[in-house]
């Protein structure tokens, strides 16, 4: 069973701290076979992802498009009349996913279709029929436990009838749940749900979307403004996806790389968000074209970030990082301190870092941690209050000390 901790720091699986990692596959229920499905979770389960966030209706004409059983999620559009064949799809990813132990991050809907905005739409649902929604896709999920709802799906909420809508949803799958599940709202680009919906009773946790645009490069000041805001667990649930250019423009000639994923997941974490979730420009849609500076979706399984999300577990194991409070920015590098006076400092580039601390920290271990590669480095050293800190790696590094007792 998945639940907040009794700090509102993070979420825990029965009772357990769980680290989210969650992978983009928004379209995955309109796009894939049961075979691709599973070649799909096999991948990103042996890649040390343990949660996957789904669309039950696609932001791609998922209304309109059927899905790769030929279903649709309603018969003629019609929200009233759901389509109990599309269903058995989901039962499927669900049992697979219970399988190998991921959580799935169930959209009820992508946002298009309570306020197009932009994208294909149509806006289908309405005050008068969300609460009915709401709990037709909680008897959908069932007793399934490894199940978080996310509201919202990228779009804002800009009226009376949109907050309206996002409340009966929520209302209706309280309402038809068989056992508790937590909810969270997707917003749009660089935007957190605090700013939708603070203080609002079924938002068990916020998340934040720093996106793919500028406004991204500075996703923990998000993260500290959402934490800041409301005592509330806070995550980024979609930052910029790995191979995708900077403001989804080529003009740019830039197109985010590992190295500026890695950046966004450590300085989030640091930041006191409690996972992350990750995402490559062809996975989230699956696309199957090639050339021209695309990659099919099993190819791009495999880029360089996706594989190194693993090592965000490894790390885990050395820093305890729920003990940790959110990290202060020190010059161009993140530093948390716990309440026993251990250190985790987060280097996210070559150049040094000249750390003052107040107090006289004494003697322990140092690691440096290697992000790209998932290696340590030990060594026992007497940290000063005035420090000089480098990464020993050709990329970032995370320093930890861990105070002797």
């Amino acid at each position: 069973m998945l639940s907040i901790s009794e700090n509102k720091r993070y979420i825990q699986k029965d009772g357990v701290f769980f680290p989210y990692l969650a992978d983009t596959a928004w379209t995955l229920l309109q796009k894939l076979s049961r075979e691709e499905i599973v070649y799909y979770l096999d991948m990103r389960k042996s890649q040390g992802f343990n949660a996957v966030q789904v669309s039950y209706i696609s932001e791609l004409d998922g209304v309109n498009m059927p899905n790769r059983e030929g279903q649709l999620p309603f018969h003629n559009g019609n929200v009233l009349t759901p389509n109990k064949k599309y269903a058995q799809l989901f039962d499927f990813l669900a049992t697979e996913c219970k399988k190998r132990d991921i959580v799935i991050t169930l959209l009820p809907t992508w946002g298009d279709k309570f306020n197009k905005k932009w994208g294909i739409g149509p806006e289908i649902f309405t005050p008068d029929n969300a609460f009915k929604y709401g709990c037709y896709i909680a008897g959908v999920v069932g007793d399934y436990e490894n199940v978080i709802f996310m509201l919202g799906g990228d779009r804002p909420i800009e009226s009376e009838n949109h907050r309206i809508i996002i409340d009966e949803m929520a209302s209706g799958i309280r309402c038809g749940e068989k056992v508790r599940h937590l909810i969270t709202y997707h917003p749009c680009g660089e935007k957190s749900s605090v700013d939708y919906l603070p203080d609002t009773e079924y938002i068990d946790f916020h998340s934040i979307q720093s996106s793919h645009a500028f406004g991204g490069f500075s996703c923990e000041k998000m993260i500290a403004r959402t934490l800041k805001f409301e005592k509330k667990p806070c995550f980024d649930a979609e930052c910029a996806y790995e191979d995708i250019p900077l403001e989804l423009d080529d003009g740019w000639g830039y197109r985010f790389n590992d190295g500026d994923i890695r950046r966004r997941i450590y300085k989030n974490m640091l930041s006191g968000a409690f996972g992350h979730t990750y995402g490559h420009a062809e996975v989230w849609c699956f696309n199957t074209e090639t050339g021209n500076g695309k990659f099919g979706w099993k190819q791009a399984l495999t880029r360089p970030m996706a594989n190194q999300m693993r090592y965000v577990n490894e790390l885990l194991k050395i820093l305890d990082i729920k003990r940790f409070r959110p990290a202060k920015l020190c010059k161009d590098a993140l530093c948390a301190c716990s309440d026993s006076g251990d250190i985790a400092v987060y280097l996210q580039d070559l150049e040094p870092v000249f750390m003052k601390l107040k107090t006289e920290p004494g003697a322990g271990k140092m690691i440096y941690f290697n992000p790209k590669t998932g290696k340590a480095i030990t060594d026992s050293r007497f940290i000063k209050t005035k420090t000089v800190l480098k990464s020993p790696f050709d990329n970032d590094a995370i320093m930890i000390f861990l105070k002797t007792t």
